[in-house]
């Protein structure tokens, strides 16, 4: 989670967990050698000081560990990809509804990474590189184009199109079919959609 976040929210965590952490160590090995009693008659300070820092922690998790917004995220612009859908011989241009940068880190925390490589080499599942807007061919001799509608649909259901050259049934062997909420989908289509 650390990762994801901030250089400035980072900080913010480190520095109150530190204190929290730093707290306890004092009370717990310093200050009863030489008070052997404490806190004994300061158990009121004690108590006060205790929660402060559990509260503080608590504060700043919820304070520092939002991430980033959308346009910080993507260099301090508004410089959100565009992709191109062609739908019916209609072409619309539609921005990613997700946020790669919460893609990156669902790309390693969901696995995908043992698999999809953002290189162009070839692994247990399709690359990412190159993925978004190219043509694929299908197992059952389809092709599609990967737009944003079909990146979703591979996610919550990885065999109903299985492309060719892949067998089906390994990644909904790992992650079950609708078990990625939708918001992560779209964030992982987003991250797939940076991948050139």
């Amino acid at each position: 989670m650390l990762l994801s976040l901030s250089t400035g929210h980072t900080i913010g965590l480190v520095l109150m967990a530190g204190g929290l952490i730093v707290f306890a160590l004092v009370c717990s090995f310093v200050l009863p050698r030489r008070w052997p009693n404490f806190p004994n008659t300061h158990m009121g300070w004690f108590i006060f000081v205790a929660l402060l820092f559990f509260v503080g922690t608590l504060l700043a998790v919820n304070f520092f560990g939002v991430e980033e917004s959308k346009s910080e995220a993507a260099g301090g612009g508004s410089t959100a990809e565009t992709q191109s859908a062609t739908t019916g011989g209609t072409t619309t241009s539609a921005a990613p509804a997700g946020d790669a940068t919460k893609g990156k880190a669902l790309y390693t925390s969901l696995g995908c990474i043992g698999c999809h490589s953002l290189d162009g080499s070839k692994g247990t599942g399709p690359t990412f590189k190159g993925l978004a807007g190219s043509k694929v061919a299908l197992t059952n001799g389809q092709s599609v184009v990967a737009d944003p509608a079909y990146l979703e649909k591979s996610i919550e259901n990885a065999d109903a199109d299985v492309v060719q050259g892949y067998s089906p049934g390994i990644m909904s062997a790992v992650i079950k079919n609708g078990a990625v909420p939708q918001a992560d989908v779209q964030d992982l289509v987003a991250f797939i959609q940076q991948q050139k």
